[in-house]
């Protein structure tokens, strides 16, 4: 639980000060500041997405497992969006990246689908 709420006040004030400008056209640009919004309840186990970040539609899960298959689900669950997982653990990236790699290669065997 307490992950949860750290991670949440790290991504809040990182992207605070960050702008986008977006729109129909190039003349007719609107700057927007963006913004995190957590989504549930802290460790409610819901399977929700933990943050949204708007106006982007970026969705934030924060974790604690290194369980590919649970990546994959929530992948899913938002479909064309954006995600980025935050992950709780003291491993090297490299290494979680590596793990995450060969249990996926293990399951789907096809290295086009574990690539994407």
């Amino acid at each position: 639980m307490f992950y949860e709420i750290v991670s949440y006040c790290i991504l809040k004030y990182y992207y605070d000060d960050i702008n986008i400008y977006w729109g129909y056209s190039e003349y007719k640009l609107k700057k927007e500041n963006l913004k995190l919004y957590k989504t549930g309840r802290t460790n409610a186990n819901d399977g929700g997405i933990d943050y949204v970040m708007k106006p982007l539609g970026r969705f934030f899960q924060v974790t604690e497992t290194l369980d590919f298959k649970k990546y994959f689900l929530d992948i899913d669950k938002v479909q064309k969006f954006p995600i980025t997982f935050v992950i709780k653990t003291d491993m090297p990236k490299r290494e979680i990246c590596k793990k995450i790699k060969e249990n996926a290669k293990s399951t789907y065997g096809i290295d086009a689908v574990v690539d994407r």
